[in-house]
């Protein structure tokens, strides 16, 4: 065997024009493809780092209009309380806050709340310092926070001096008390995580069915079955349902393991589509491949017949052909194995915003892939070669064209090679086509000329503008002010992230729906210039105006399917609803146009709309569309300005054109 290996390497070394196309043709498919499966692999299959992985599990919020890996929290409290005797559960939330030293410029940085008990259901432990304490997350407590080893080493440049040092969070100040081990970092779940923080569980809580925004994740007993563990939860769920059948009576709660668990079904179906095509290409590498190995066996046909006559045995022919392309395979998966090594940080960051390592799945499925698919494409000219070798020698004299079943293999590889190209390309159309047709629809309001962004504010804001709001006007004047900005809308739910509010939806007039099975509708809370700064039509009546207060008779408008739904013969205007827990009837006083999300692509759980002042509640989160013909990036200076002097501690999230701001922005946690 070694002999034949050394014969078959001497061989391609006399043929290095053949040898390089082909170990390129291999490799690149190799990598390609696997480059596609360690981003699939990543997300889908990789089990987490931590201790016994498969019994960490999230809990979800599912009703009949939508599922939400989010609770109320009292559903999270209650879960944490009634289901110990299965397992261990804990608070999560996802947030991005301003994070600075005291007296340095504040930056946007992504981190996490939980409750004193998460980093212990993980298994993680500080490698500098020490964790949170039972307890620890009780009112009252001096705020505490980890770091994690990234920001600790890219920030701090690794100083184990950082042990007490305080660091600014929106307005209040932190007690760095320890810094977490790197396998924190590399959880997709927080990729880009800077700190964890110490989330205050307020006695309150227990009483609050109200916004879906609590994360919940636990850790199974030892023996307890994802199964078992359900059909408690499935308990509860009827529980609090009978307990609170205004918010609970059509919500269940959903039991899955927390490595997938923000992971859609159309996501995961998109990334399983990106290997099945990324494995077509390599098919099409190798049959291109097999195309050159015929050719070139096509000039040895007279060597291979002379060996048979000789005595050699088709056996013997088929090892020496078999020993090319055993060598070929092995270069050229080794050669695609070092692109993917070489490229995968780079794509999985670039696709998923973190970098993915290569495990031992990631390289067996691409030694599995190259050197299958080389093995099967490469042997099949030597297979077919080695037919009939004696009609060959008797062929060679007086012709050097190529025998029926050569011609057969050529056109059965051409045929394969059409095929699985009009395959891709049709695919790449089809997709190419689909993001072309989603990104042109009608929206109901038009994306160019606008510059958006988002932001958050203190607490002591809230408060204030639960108090008096002024917050919108004042912004809608300061920006209004900045040159090149024509409008000025501001609303609390973001248009452009499918991010506004789900509420139930109450009629005057009409009979009351099963407690808990109201007609859900979509929540826009937005400023008087809202419709004419995106362009949303005004189908019939009026807006409010600028100088509406709160003071005034609550009011709405509806989006044109809303009225159509409830008052199909006649109009809305004049009739009154209610929205969520409100007690107080609201007047209908104009109709306008649907509005979709911008980069919404699953099914929406409504296709109601209700819009009403923003100025009526108190919000920590806005967002800013301005109307202007000028780039974002002239504008960012000013709008950052804008919002320093109004407050420093007013955390802005990146400031972009709408249309990049689709794929750049983080969606913002509410």
């Amino acid at each position: 065997m070694v002999l034949g290996l050394k014969l078959a390497l001497r061989r391609l070394l006399k043929a290095p024009a053949f040898a390089a196309a082909a170990l390129l043709m291999l490799a690149l498919g190799v990598a390609m493809s696997t480059l596609s499966f360690t981003t699939t692999n990543g997300v889908l299959l990789r089990p987490l780092p931590f201790h016994d992985p498969g019994q960490l599990v999230a809990v979800s919020t599912v009703s009949p209009q939508f599922s939400l890996p989010m609770l109320t929290p009292a559903s999270a409290l209650a879960i944490r309380e009634q289901l110990r005797e299965v397992g261990d559960f804990g608070l999560v939330i996802r947030q991005n806050r301003n994070v600075a030293e005291p007296g340095q410029p504040a930056q946007q940085r992504f981190g996490m709340a939980v409750s004193a008990n998460v980093l212990a259901l993980l298994g993680v432990q500080p490698v500098l310092g020490r964790g949170f304490l039972p307890g620890e997350d009780a009112p009252n407590q001096p705020p505490v926070m980890l770091l994690t080893d990234r920001f600790w080493r890219q920030h701090f440049g690794a100083d184990p001096g950082v042990l007490g040092k305080v660091l600014r969070v929106q307005a209040a100040n932190f007690t760095v008390i320890g810094v977490l081990p790197p396998i924190f970092d590399e959880v997709l779940l927080w990729s880009g995580c800077d700190y964890v923080t110490l989330m205050t569980v307020w006695p309150n809580w227990s009483g609050d069915y109200g916004g879906k925004w609590m994360g919940l994740m636990g850790r199974l007993m030892s023996g307890v079955s994802l199964g078992r563990a359900q059909v408690q939860l499935d308990a509860l769920a009827r529980q609090l349902g009978q307990q609170h059948p205004a918010e609970m009576a059509s919500d269940s709660f959903r039991l899955e393991p927390l490595g997938p668990s923000v992971v859609t079904p159309q996501i995961r179906m998109i990334y399983w589509l990106v290997v099945a095509l990324s494995v077509f290409v390599l098919v099409i590498a190798c049959a291109n491949l097999a195309a050159v190995q015929l050719a070139r066996a096509f000039g040895r046909q007279g060597e291979l017949a002379i060996r048979a006559a000789l005595g050699a045995t088709r056996r013997d022919l088929l090892v020496a052909l078999a020993a090319e392309c055993v060598l070929l395979a092995i270069a050229g998966t080794a050669l695609g194995l070092m692109l993917t090594y070489g490229t995968s940080a780079l794509f999985s960051r670039w696709v998923v915003g973190s970098a993915l390592p290569m495990d031992a799945r990631v390289v067996a499925f691409g030694v599995a892939a190259g050197l299958l698919s080389a093995l099967c494409f490469g042997l099949a000219p030597g297979w077919l070669m080695s037919r009939n070798l004696a009609q060959t020698l008797k062929e060679e004299g007086r012709t050097s064209t190529a025998s029926r079943g050569q011609n057969r293999l050529k056109h059965v590889l051409i045929a394969g090679q059409l095929g699985l190209a009009l395959v891709l390309v049709s695919t790449a159309a089809s997709l190419v086509l689909g993001v072309r047709a989603f990104s042109q629809r009608e929206r109901g309001w038009r994306a160019e000329g606008l510059v958006s962004t988002a932001f958050q504010v203190p607490w002591d804001w809230v408060q204030k503008e639960q108090q008096e709001p002024r917050l919108a006007r004042l912004l809608e004047k300061k920006l209004g002010a900045v040159p090149g900005v024509e409008r000025v809308a501001v609303t609390t739910g973001v248009l452009l992230y499918g991010d506004q509010s789900l509420e139930s939806l109450f009629i005057d007039g009409r009979e009351a729906a099963v407690a808990g099975r109201e007609p859900k509708t979509y929540l826009g809370e937005v400023n008087a210039s809202f419709f004419a700064t995106l362009g949303v039509t005004l189908r019939e009546g009026r807006l409010w105006t600028a100088e509406w207060r709160r003071s005034n008779p609550p009011v709405a408008v509806v989006s044109a399917t809303t009225a159509k739904r409830f008052w199909p013969g006649g109009s809305a205007l004049g009739q009154r609803i209610r929205l969520g827990k409100e007690t107080a009837w609201r007047q209908i006083i104009g109709v306008v146009s649907d509005a979709s999300y911008a980069i919404d692509y699953e099914t929406p759980p409504t296709d109601l709309q209700v819009y009403r002042p923003c100025e009526e509640n108190a919000s920590a989160w806005y967002g800013v569309i301005l109307q202007t013909q000028q780039p974002a990036l002239a504008l960012e200076k000013s709008i950052r300005a804008v919002f320093a002097d109004i407050d420093p501690d007013i955390m802005v999230v990146k400031v972009a054109g709408v249309r990049r701001s689709w794929r750049a922005w983080p969606r913002p946690v509410r």
